[in-house]
């Protein structure tokens, strides 16, 4: 799965680019991860690359994005 970004024809004519994404969320074009403060989201994978600073007061997966609604 690759993840495109979306950019309107005069901002590709002009070559800009806008690193903040969905709920200020910083995208990292080295490595591809966007940045939420306080760990890394792998847009790729769906999940983040590090802990939850809270730890189990987030829920029991520590690297989920959101809680499962179905589960």
């Amino acid at each position: 799965m690759k993840v495109k970004e979306q950019r309107s024809e005069c901002t590709q004519r002009q070559g800009l680019t806008n690193p903040i994404r969905f709920q200020g969320q910083y995208h990292d074009h080295e490595t591809g991860l966007h940045y939420n403060r306080y760990r890394y989201y792998d847009p790729r994978a769906g999940r983040f690359v590090s802990k939850d600073p809270i730890s189990y007061a987030g829920g029991l997966s520590l690297y989920a994005y959101a809680p499962n609604p179905v589960a």
